[in-house]
């Protein structure tokens, strides 16, 4: 069976290190969708912006597409802890981070397309109608009701505890090994990430072909429509490159 079209995306714009910076640079000549922190986690003004102008100088033939990465506002465990805040400080939090970015984005005239949580956030508004709710809430009110807001990101095949006409793009990962149930590996498992660029390319071409995922037991088969390579993931680029080659051929 012939790949499906997935969107390669990334998470950028989370380190000022230079060598961080010229990985997410050359990502961006690979993937389809970066995703770009702003401020929650990881990210300024400053780091957006670049992020935002160095996809536009990119040099692929299909534009990249820009979504927002919002966390927890909880910058010392880089949003991977669930973050003991009321959800009326997270709602502010969040509507202070879209702010942020949707205000550069339209400077630099580019539209946003998605919308990532990161980290704890990513999985807490799976599991809390009010953590849910909360990101509905700060997305609607930065950017207008639907049609006029980003499509959420979730992990595939996860249904949201609240119910929400906002457009859903389910998403699974190259470099994060699953478990038979469907969910991620949790990063305390030394074994959760995946850095050997043929094994993440095998796994991200079963996804395309809707293949059971490799040495996984009983079977799983993803459904997805968008593919993540995390670029703070050891060896992300070289991973990048085989995963683009993979789905390409």
């Amino acid at each position: 069976m012939a790949p499906q079209r997935l969107l390669l995306n990334a998470d950028l714009g989370e380190s000022d290190d230079p060598a961080q910076i010229a990985t997410d640079a050359a990502l961006l000549e690979l993937i389809d969708l970066a995703h770009i922190a702003c401020t929650g986690h990881a990210g300024s003004p400053h780091s957006i912006t670049r992020t935002i102008q160095t996809a536009l100088a990119s040099s692929r033939a299909r534009p990249i597409l820009l979504g927002a990465h919002p966390s927890y506002p909880d910058r010392p465990n880089f949003g991977r802890l669930s973050m003991p805040i009321t959800d009326a400080a997270l709602l502010e939090s969040l509507i202070e981070q879209f702010t942020l970015i949707r205000d550069i984005a339209q400077n630099c005239g580019c539209p946003l397309l998605s919308i990532k949580p990161h980290g704890a956030l990513y999985h807490d508004i799976l599991k809390s109608p009010a953590r849910a709710q909360t990101l509905l809430d700060a997305a609607i009110t930065v950017f207008g009701p639907p049609p006029h807001t980003p499509a959420l990101v979730v992990l595939s095949s996860a249904t949201l505890p609240v119910p929400t006409t906002l457009p859903l793009l389910f998403e699974a990962f190259a470099d994060r090994r699953y478990q038979p149930d469907g969910s991620l590996t949790p990063r305390t498992h030394p074994d959760a990430l995946i850095t050997d660029p043929n094994t993440a390319a095998a796994q991200a071409l079963a996804i395309a072909q809707h293949n059971p995922l490799p040495n996984i037991f009983p079977p799983l088969s993803i459904q997805a429509q968008t593919l993540c390579i995390h670029s703070d993931t050891p060896n992300a680029l070289k991973l990048a490159q085989a995963v683009s080659q993979a789905l390409s051929t």
